[in-house]
């Protein structure tokens, strides 16, 4: 990637950091909250007919006029112990599986992390100064100062 493509995608970096210090008022916020209720409600409305379906297809109606709509509910004593075994044997599932995942992944680290970046060449990406950035790598802790567009222009060390 080319130093004018990464200033292009930081242009909109400083839109999206939250810099703190400021509260949003309650009245704001309630409107916030409410609008996020509102378009879940409609989410979940507009995605209940393919969750519908799907159940159809899955057999979860036969399902429920067997455990349920059939049943009376003096068979109560009898429907219980179904749901018991149901949800036993729904634990028993899952716990194997997590058995036989933690037999088959132990000792044994699937992730592997990427190579770092040569100093000079994270120096020259952000156009700081190569010295400083190798000073500030054994630092336990830094304060990074960033220009307008987002990117990072100095390092401090920061002295406790």
């Amino acid at each position: 990637m080319k130093r004018h493509d990464l200033q292009h995608v930081l242009r909109y970096v400083p839109d999206l950091i939250h810099h703190g210090g400021h509260r949003v008022a309650r009245h704001r916020e309630a409107a916030r909250r409410i609008a996020t209720a509102l378009f879940w409600a409609a989410w979940v409305w507009a995605v209940l007919p393919l969750v519908t379906f799907v159940a159809w297809i899955a057999g979860a109606e036969r399902a429920y006029l067997e455990l349920f709509a059939r049943a009376p509910l003096e068979d109560l004593a009898f429907i219980l112990p179904r749901y018991a075994v149901i949800v036993l044997v729904i634990a028993l599932v899952f716990v194997n599986w997590a058995t036989l995942q933690r037999y088959w992944w132990r000792g044994r680290e699937r992730r592997r992390r990427p190579a770092d970046a040569p100093p000079p060449e994270v120096a020259s990406r952000f156009g700081v100064d190569a010295a400083a950035l190798a000073r500030v790598c054994g630092a336990r802790s830094i304060v990074v100062h960033h220009d307008e567009s987002g990117l990072p222009r100095a390092f401090d060390e920061r002295l406790r």
